[in-house]
């Protein structure tokens, strides 16, 4: 996790703020992980108009008909800047 942790930070711009997790599931029905993650956690609350969703998929098949589903979310969002002053010319 540390590793995916590290490559994904060194390739965001830097004026962007990631926030997000993996989470894992032992189902693989896409309706109870959505309704799930819509429930518990609020990434898809964000109410900045430029933020940008992480959104990957993983799913394992083990023995004996048990499957692992590990899903990432995030979300990425610019940090805010300081308007430039109206009337300063070039």
């Amino acid at each position: 996790m540390d590793k995916w942790r590290g490559q994904l930070l060194s390739v965001l711009p830097a004026d962007y703020k990631f926030v997000g997790r993996a989470f894992s599931f032992s189902v693989t029905t896409p309706e109870l992980i959505v309704d799930h993650l819509m429930d518990k956690y609020d990434y898809h609350t964000n109410g900045h108009k430029e933020v940008v969703y992480a959104l990957a998929v993983q799913c394992y098949a083990h023995y004996g008909a048990v499957a692992s589903t590990w899903v990432y979310v995030g979300s990425l969002t610019p940090h805010s800047k300081a308007k430039k002053s109206k009337g300063k010319e070039d």
